[in-house]
């Protein structure tokens, strides 16, 4: 398999005097540099060792390459795209949709799974039927991320809309202070959600923002 690639690369480019790609550097140093985001849907690392969807699929990926995988694993969505863009990564895989602002430096592989966007409400503090009935709630997301993207737009329609953006946490971290009733409303994709609300079962999903997302691999658009 990998003779096959390095022929093929060969063929394709035809020079060795023009920049290496990305998948000429890989073969060449032997590692693929993948970062990904700390959540039980993407990459976990625990007493067993590394884990996790998005692990799983990129340990194949570097297997069948022939190449050794280095992952760099970040808590926050503002992490990834200055990793990538320095060069300290080839590819991100983080389970999950980026803003689409990381669209204007990104290309991005085929969708290789689908999400939903939920807000996510406590049981007994009283479900939003619309957009309308959380205008006055609190409500937190994490900054940089998908989620407060789409806020963003919703405040379009929803002048009055307000959100705090939260650094240095993740999903589950907000999850919780839903569950304790520290804040009213979060944002959270049904994949995460699915597996925090067996730890929070009185956590309920409110509105839908959007379904049927498409999850890929995203590259550096001058890789």
């Amino acid at each position: 398999m990998r003779l096959i690639i390095i022929s093929i690369l060969a063929t394709v480019i035809g020079s060795c005097s023009e920049p290496q790609t990305s998948l000429e550097q890989v073969i060449e140093t032997g590692e693929l540099l993948v970062v990904t985001r700390n959540s039980p849907t993407s990459y976990i690392l625990d007493s067993k060792g590394p884990s996790g969807p998005e692990y799983d699929l990129v340990k194949a990926f570097a297997d069948s390459l022939e190449v050794n995988l280095v992952i760099h694993s970040v808590d926050n969505y503002s992490e990834i795209l200055p990793n990538l863009l320095s060069g300290k990564s080839h590819m991100v895989a983080a389970g999950s949709l980026l803003p689409e602002t990381h669209q204007e430096y990104l290309n991005f592989g085929h969708p290789y799974e689908s999400d939903d966007v939920h807000m996510i409400y406590k049981l007994g503090s009283g479900k939003p039927q619309s957009f309308d009935d959380v205008l006055e709630r609190s409500i937190e997301v994490i900054a940089d991320s998908n989620h407060s993207e789409l806020l963003a737009n919703l405040k379009k329609s929803y002048p009055s809309l307000k959100w705090a953006e939260k650094n240095s946490v993740n999903v589950a971290d907000l999850l919780a202070k839903v569950a304790s009733g520290d804040i009213d409303i979060t944002i959270s994709d049904a994949s995460d959600f699915h597996v925090q609300r067996h730890f929070y079962p009185e956590l309920r999903i409110a509105l839908d923002m959007r379904t049927g997302i498409p999850i890929s691999w995203g590259f550096p658009k001058d890789s």
